[in-house]
């Protein structure tokens, strides 16, 4: 197991990187004492994966994509844990991609002004940078993301395998995040994602992956954590990241030349995933 923590002071909390989220889950709900627990998800998630955890507690489903993300979409969950039995000492745990960690992070954020929620994030994106950081919202008519607040997770549970359910486009989009990553601060994991692209974004063996650089890819997946939340307490403790050399491992962080380019992986071969470069 792979373990990170954020460290804000009351609100700190572990990101734990490892295949098997029942053997994740199980260590916590033993120690905990929550009265109820709750799963919100999707049911294109229900349909693709598979997991013992999923049928021991009630579980939530709301519609898909962007458009679940709405007040209406909110206040249906309001209703639904009421009816439920969800109390203030109940556990909400988000199971998705960052439309779900963005709404149940927004619903623990205001149910009974505030109970306990975890994600699970399904999704490269989700976890490599949307469950960090406590951002939760829901959009409005007009905009994305205006109606939300702040409210950090107990935890993060990331299971590497949940990535072999991913669509191309979904593992495309999460490697943008963590060749963001790379440009801004870490040129020796660009360079990993440069000259290993087109294997990295197939997939296909998690075995086969770990061989292709120390860090194996949980780590990896881990090393981009760290600097998100390095992003995360820079701006809470009003601090520069390049002063958080502690947290992501590496100091003095080290940004890509602009110059570079993603190998020879051309611009026709992404379109064909998505008509935009990366």
């Amino acid at each position: 197991m792979y373990q990170l923590e954020v460290n804000l002071n009351n609100n700190s909390y572990p990101i734990l990187i490892d295949q098997g989220i029942d053997k994740m889950l199980n260590n916590l709900l033993d120690r905990s004492n929550y009265s109820n627990i709750f799963i919100i998800t999707q049911q294109s998630i229900l349909d693709n994966i598979k997991n013992n955890f999923l049928s021991n507690y009630p579980t939530i489903i709301v519609d898909e994509n962007e458009a679940s993300k709405s007040v209406t979409t909110a206040e249906f969950l309001v209703q639904e844990l009421l009816k439920e039995g969800c109390d203030r000492e109940s556990l909400l745990i988000g199971f998705g991609g960052g439309t779900i960690t963005d709404l149940t992070g927004f619903v623990a954020s205001i149910f009974m002004r505030g109970i306990d929620h975890v994600f699970i994030p399904t999704t490269l994106l989700g976890m490599v940078d949307a469950s960090i950081g406590g951002k939760t919202g829901v959009n409005s008519n007009q905009a994305r993301n205006v109606i939300g607040t702040f409210k950090h997770p107990k935890g993060i549970y990331i299971d590497p395998l949940f990535l072999n359910t991913l669509p191309k486009k979904d593992i495309i989009d999460g490697f943008a995040e963590v060749i963001k990553y790379g440009l801004i601060v870490d040129m020796e994991l660009y360079n990993m994602v440069e000259y290993n692209f087109k294997e990295l974004i197939q997939l296909k063996d998690l075995n086969q992956i770990k061989t292709w650089t120390r860090c194996g890819m949980g780590p990896c997946q881990g090393r981009t954590c760290q600097y998100a939340i390095a992003s995360v307490v820079s701006n809470q403790l009003n601090c520069k990241i390049e002063d958080l050399g502690y947290l992501t491992g590496r100091s003095p962080l080290r940004p890509v030349p602009l110059d570079k380019s993603i190998g020879d992986f051309k611009y026709e071969e992404i379109t064909k995933v998505e008509e935009a470069p990366l």
